[in-house]
C-alpha cells in the first residue's frame, strides 16, 4: 500500500529523518514545518531539546499518546534507534540524506569553525580531520543504528549500505530536487523545496581533497552508489528498500523500548535536556523558569536537581566572555514564561 493511499485514508505516516548536519536537511525540515506545521514536527537533538524547553512543549520522551501520534516528523542529529523504538508501532518512514564526503567535511569545519567563534572558541584543523572528518556517513548511521547491520564482520562500506536499505528514502544533498520529488508527490506536498542556509560565513579547511577522501575512503563507494536517481513509488532507495529487513528491526526495538523502565529512562532524559542547556550556555535561563514554575517536564524536581549540578560544575570553569553569554541568555530566555504544552 502505496503513502499516498495511507494519507488518504487518514492513517498518515510518520517520516523519521536522523539529521547529518550540512547535508541539506535544513532545507527539507523548512519543507515540512511550512507543509505540516510547527506542532506536527519534533526536532531531536541537543538544539531540539532546548528548543522545546523554551517553547513549553514536553521533551520528545515525554510526549503523550495522543499527542505523539500529531506529529508528523521527528527530525534532528540525534535521531537514533533508541528514539526509534519510541514509535516503532507506528507507519514510520525512515529518510537520510548523504553527500559527498570530501564537500560534507568542508561545509562541516565551515559551520563548526563559525559555531565556535561565537563561544570565543577555535577549531583546530588536525583535530578536525582526524576526528571528525573521517566515514562521517558510516559512523552516523552505524552508530546510530546498530540493529540494522546485517553483518557485523562485514566491511564498513557493507555495513553502512545494509542500515541504508531499511530506509524508504535515501538521497543525497547534490540531488536533493530530483531525487525527492516521489516523496513529496506521494506525501501531497509541493514538489519544490525552498533553500534555507544555516550560516553564510566560510571558513576555508586548508587539507587537500587526497587527504579528505583517503579518510573517506569507505564512504566514498556509499555516496556514488546513492547518487543517482530511481523511480520506485512508495520508497526512494538505490540500494534497494529492505522492507522485510525494517519490519524485524522494528519488532526488536519495540521489544527493547517495552522493557526498559519509566524512571531510569526519565533520568536519562532530564540529563541529555540539562547537558544541552548547559553546553548552549541557557542553563540560568532555564533555572530561572524553574523558579518561576514554567516547566514542561512531567517532573520539575527532578530536572532542577540534575539540572543545578550539572551547571555548578561547569560554571565556574568558564571564560568570562561564556559567563557574559549565559546573563545575556538568561535576560533573553529566562524572562519568558512560554504557554506550556500537556
Amino acid at each position: 500500500m502505496s503513502v499516498q493511499s495511507l494519507t488518504a485514508e487518514g492513517r498518515k505516516p510518520l517520516l523519521v529523518f536522523p539529521h547529518i548536519s550540512k547535508t541539506g536537511g535544513t532545507t527539507m525540515l523548512y519543507h515540512f514545518r511550512k507543509s505540516f506545521g510547527d506542532d506536527a514536527v519534533c526536532s531531536y537533538g541537543a538544539n531540539g531539546r532546548s528548543g522545546r524547553f523554551f517553547e513549553g512543549k514536553p521533551q520528545f520522551e515525554e510526549l503523550s499518546g495522543p499527542l505523539l501520534a500529531e506529529h508528523r516528523l521527528v527530525q534532528g542529529h540525534g535521531v537514533d534507534e533508541i528514539a526509534l523504538s519510541r514509535v516503532a508501532d507506528r507507519d514510520v518512514r525512515l529518510i537520510a540524506i548523504l553527500r559527498h564526503p570530501v564537500r560534507l567535511a568542508r561545509s562541516r569545519f565551515s559551520h563548526r569553525t563559525e559555531q565556535m567563534k561565537r563561544r570565543g572558541e577555535t577549531v583546530d584543523e588536525n583535530e578536525f580531520v582526524s576526528e571528525i572528518a573521517k566515514d562521517q556517513l558510516s559512523d552516523f548511521f552505524c552508530t546510530k543504528f546498530p540493529s540494522f547491520v546485517d553483518d557485523p564482520t562485514a566491511s564498513r562500506t557493507e555495513r553502512t549500505i545494509s542500515v541504508l536499505r531499511k530506509f524508504h528514502y535515501v538521497f543525497t544533498t547534490e540531488m536533493l530536487d530530483q531525487q525527492t520529488r516521489g516523496m513529496m508527490q506521494d506525501l501531497g506536498l509541493p514538489l519544490s523545496m525552498e533553500r534555507r542556509r544555516v550560516t553564510e560565513t566560510t571558513h576555508v579547511l586548508s587539507v587537500s581533497d587526497a587527504v579528505l577522501e583517503q579518510n573517506n575512503r569507505d564512504d566514498i563507494p556509499v555516496f556514488e552508489a546513492a547518487n543517482r536517481l530511481v523511480t520506485d513509488r512508495g520508497s526512494h532507495n538505490p540500494f534497494g528498500f529492505d522492507e522485510q529487513g525494517l519490519s524485524r528491526a522494528l519488532a526488536r526495538l519495540r521489544d527493547h523500548h517495552n522493557s526498559l523502565d519509566p524512571t531510569s529512562e526519565r533520568k536519562k532524559c532530564y540529563t541529555r535536556l540539562a547537558s544541552a542547556l548547559c553546553s548552549e550556555l541557557r542553563a540560568e535561563a532555564a533555572l530561572q523558569l524553574l523558579r518561576l514554575g514554567s516547566c514542561p517536564v512531567s517532573d520539575p524536581s527532578l530536572f532542577t536537581g540534575i539540572l543545578q549540578e550539572m551547571w555548578d560544575k561547569q560554571r565556574p570553569k568558564l571564560s568570562s566572555q561564556k559567563i557574559r553569554l549565559s546573563e545575556e541568555n538568561r535576560k533573553k530566555w529566562g524572562a519568558k514564561r512560554p504557554h506550556v504544552h500537556v
